[in-house]
């Protein structure tokens, strides 16, 4: 997770004093992503004036920029020695936490955390707000790499009585309910980002929804309804028909509106024709409706455009089983137990051997 702590300098929270002028052109090319560059005048300028904070700083910023993440603790580990004042020994601590998140430190970046935030909160009003909003997320990250789920959830949730419109916490929030498989939780979140026009939240927000509903099962109507609406929402761009109208498919198959489905299909292939998805929730709605030989056929297109997808596989072999071809069934669950082994098309490759002995007697 990065957390941009020069955001802190350019809105003139932090004040470099006398090292902003020997800087200015690395400050510029930090500005402009180019921290490879900026970071050899940084350098430069902490071996020209050792017992200057700022350039040492700079120069750590731009190594967790660049991923050298052991370099950029040690960097801060010296300006932490030669901080000037309270404000600057706070931000180096928050780069420092940032760091140790850098190289997944996750139990030593909440203690620094720990010891950081009493820190912040005695630095003046206009300085403290910013700072706590980035050692919530922090710690928040830190949780979250330790899967302590609900504690990251509440870390991003007080980042967010700071600043309500902070973009980044809610998909860190909804993430963290992901992984708790708490999926109506993550979409309503999610939901509410896709309003903003936010194309990846919708299209995680469907997901979520459908999530909900397959756990909850079939009385879950509001899932899925809510996952049709926000994929009719995403066909409506250029970029999102092929999804979005996939999403509408699934979730009608789920509320078994299935004239509603194969439109919703058909016009999903029109906007991406190599997307086997489509052919894959084609075989999944007729074999809700019992249309075994047209799932086949359908599923049979799916493996044919992608032939390492299990899910296909699986269906595939579902289909054959019903319609009371086990050798098809048997080497479709076998493909699909090659490419992705779990319990459940073990319990069907037995099954369908079981069946195939009780035929020849």
């Amino acid at each position: 997770m990065r957390i941009v702590l020069a955001a802190l300098v350019l809105t003139g929270l932090i004040v470099p004093g006398a090292a902003w002028a020997d800087n200015a052109e690395a400050d510029d090319l930090y500005k402009a992503k180019k921290y490879d560059e900026a970071l050899k005048i940084y350098d430069a300028a902490a071996k020209t004036s050792k017992d200057s904070w700022y350039p040492r700083f700079r120069a750590a910023r731009c190594r967790l920029k660049l991923g050298q993440c052991d370099q950029a603790l040690q960097d801060l580990n010296e300006a932490l020695k030669i901080h000037d004042n309270d404000r600057e020994e706070v931000d180096t601590e928050l780069a420092l936490i940032e760091g140790l998140l850098c190289t997944k430190g996750w139990n030593q970046a909440l203690e620094n955390a720990a010891e950081t935030e009493p820190k912040i909160v005695k630095l003046a009003e206009e300085e403290r707000a910013p700072r706590l909003l980035i050692l919530h997320k922090m710690r928040g990250a830190a949780h979250k790499g330790q899967k302590a789920y609900p504690e990251a959830i509440a870390d991003f949730a007080k980042a967010l009585e700071i600043a309500p419109n902070d973009p980044d916490a809610p998909k860190h929030m909804a993430d963290s309910y992901l992984q708790m498989k708490d999926f109506r939780k993550a979409a309503e979140i999610l939901e509410k980002l896709a309003s903003g026009k936010d194309f990846q939240a919708t299209m995680r927000a469907c997901e979520a929804y459908l999530g909900a509903a397959a756990l909850a099962g079939a009385d879950d109507k509001d899932s899925l309804e809510r996952a049709a609406r926000l994929g009719e929402q995403l066909a409506g761009s250029p970029e999102g028909a092929g999804k979005g109208w996939l999403y509408v498919a699934r979730a009608n198959i789920g509320l078994k509106q299935f004239a509603l489905a194969d439109s919703a299909l058909k016009k999903a292939e029109q906007a991406d024709p190599k997307n086997c998805e489509v052919a894959l929730y084609r075989g999944r709605s007729y074999n809700a409706q019992k249309k075994f030989k047209e799932a086949i056929s359908a599923l049979k297109k799916c493996t044919t455009l992608c032939p390492d997808k299990q899910e296909a596989w699986q269906n595939l072999g579902y289909s054959y089983e019903v319609d009371a071809r086990n050798r098809e069934a048997l080497a479709a669950y076998e493909k699909a137990n090659a490419l992705s082994p779990n319990d459940n098309t073990a319990a069907s490759i037995e099954r369908v051997k079981i069946k195939l002995e009780q035929s020849k007697k």
